[in-house]
């Protein structure tokens, strides 16, 4: 994993614009050399052919990722576990707070972290728990 400091963020919010400007930047290439430079379409040997091929084949893989993903949303199918494993998971619960000497209290602890330890009781609100 990338350490977090203000110099890996940087870098890594440079590339997000960077990726994120491709499409973009390949339509207006696409639009102005179609508008205003078709000569150099009749010459394929033209290193500029080729820079307009690359941009036109971004251009039309953005309108058909845009058309295919941001106008139909997707749909997820919902998972709802069986009663038997829900049952399960409610006997699983109960069978640790009751094994264990400090109970319910021990089990809320060990699932809230305060940082990188255990949240204490005492720290925890009535909306972490409504929540969780």
């Amino acid at each position: 994993m990338i350490p977090d400091s203000t110099r890996n963020r940087l870098v890594t919010r440079v590339c997000i614009i960077i990726v994120a400007g491709v499409s973009p930047v390949s339509v207006a290439i696409t639009l102005y050399t179609l508008l205003f430079h078709q000569s150099i379409l009749n010459n394929w040997r033209d290193p500029r052919f080729i820079l307009f091929g690359w941009c036109l084949a971004e251009t039309i893989f953005w309108v058909w990722s845009v058309v295919k993903y941001k106008f139909r949303a997707p749909v997820f199918d919902r998972v709802i576990p069986s009663f038997e494993e829900r049952q399960k998971l409610k006997a699983d619960c109960a069978w640790i707070i009751d094994s264990s000497p400090g109970g319910v209290i021990e089990f809320l602890e060990g699932w809230f972290m305060t940082n990188k330890q255990k949240a204490r009781i005492e720290d925890l609100q009535q909306g972490n728990i409504k929540d969780w």
